[in-house]
């Protein structure tokens, strides 16, 4: 029996010998720790808008599925899924109507207006 006992005890020193440990404890910066929860809570943030009926309503009268659009959403890269959270609140609903568009219906009015009175 102490045969193998021995036989054991030079197999678990030889082993603690030859296997290297790579095992290392480090500290990680509060900026890396944020940034991981940041992304996590951008992921969620836009699968949360993937989420609502009327972005679902609006896929599917485009004809894509809901859930391809999720699958999208989950194939894309971090860096992507952060852009498009920083910008998701900000992105226009139903179009954007800027002072250049204003301008332009204000042009198209105005030349109507002429037009309309030349002809009188």
């Amino acid at each position: 029996m102490q045969t193998i006992y021995k036989f054991l005890i030079h197999v678990l020193i030889t082993s603690l010998v030859f296997v290297p440990f790579s095992l290392n404890a480090a500290m990680i910066s509060t900026d890396k720790a944020f940034k991981t929860e940041q992304n996590v809570e951008n992921k969620n943030k836009v699968l949360e808008f993937f989420n609502r009926a009327d972005v679902a309503a609006k896929f599917e009268s485009m004809g894509v599925p809901p859930q391809m659009a999720k699958e999208r959403v989950n194939a894309m890269t971090q860096a992507e899924v952060n852009q498009v959270a920083k910008n998701i609140d900000s992105l226009p609903a139903a179009g954007d109507l800027t002072i250049t568009t204003l301008g332009w219906i204000g042009i198209l009015l105005a030349v109507g207006l002429i037009a309309w009175l030349y002809n009188k």
